[in-house]
């Protein structure tokens, strides 16, 4: 039978090796890093958004402006017979310059997608060493070399889920333009 003041004992157990595996599970290093994840996932859903919907946008511009382009191209004859250019350059330029400034949108969101992008794995590990430090007050070499691996291998896991988002934005907004036309009436 065990020694009740042993290495095995309860006491021991709670006093020493509970407070060992809290402090290997850093769960306040781990709370910090989980909360500046749902941060920085709320930002990039609201980007991804916007940069859908501007996206979107751009496509119906581009439709327009495709549609006038074909419809001058059509009846160019009866166009140049009544003088009717400038009064067609200006409508053409028009749905341009909104295409242009729906472009400029599209792009200011692309930027904010790649800067989270990059961002993300930084401040996730930032908060993660820094709560440890404020935490535990120092930060040994094999725990920040650790640290850090475990880090970089969740920025893989970002990374790979950061395109893969991206591709999916870009073809969802290609099948719905694709539904839309398919399901047009003859």
């Amino acid at each position: 039978m065990d020694d009740a003041n042993g290495p095995l004992s309860p006491t021991n157990i709670v006093s020493v090796d509970v407070k060992n595996v809290a402090d290997f599970f850093c769960w306040r290093s781990l709370l910090a890093g989980f909360v500046v994840l749902l941060l920085l996932t709320a930002s990039n859903v609201h980007t991804v958004r916007k940069y859908t919907n501007k996206q979107e946008s751009v496509m119906e511009y581009r439709d327009r402006k495709l549609r006038m382009v074909t419809e001058v191209f059509q009846g160019i004859r009866q166009v140049k017979s009544s003088a009717l250019e400038g009064k067609w350059e200006k409508a053409i330029n028009q749905v341009r310059d909104r295409e242009m400034r729906g472009q400029w949108a599209v792009c200011f969101w692309q930027i904010a997608l790649i800067s989270i992008f990059f961002i993300c794995p930084i401040m996730l590990s930032a908060t993660c060493l820094s709560v440890y430090v404020i935490v535990y007050g120092t930060l040994s070499a094999a725990t920040a070399f650790t640290a850090i691996a475990v880090l970089n291998a969740a920025e893989v896991s970002m990374t790979i889920l950061s395109d893969i988002i991206s591709t999916l934005l870009s073809a969802s907004v290609s099948i719905k333009r694709i539904h839309s036309y398919l399901t047009l009436s003859e």
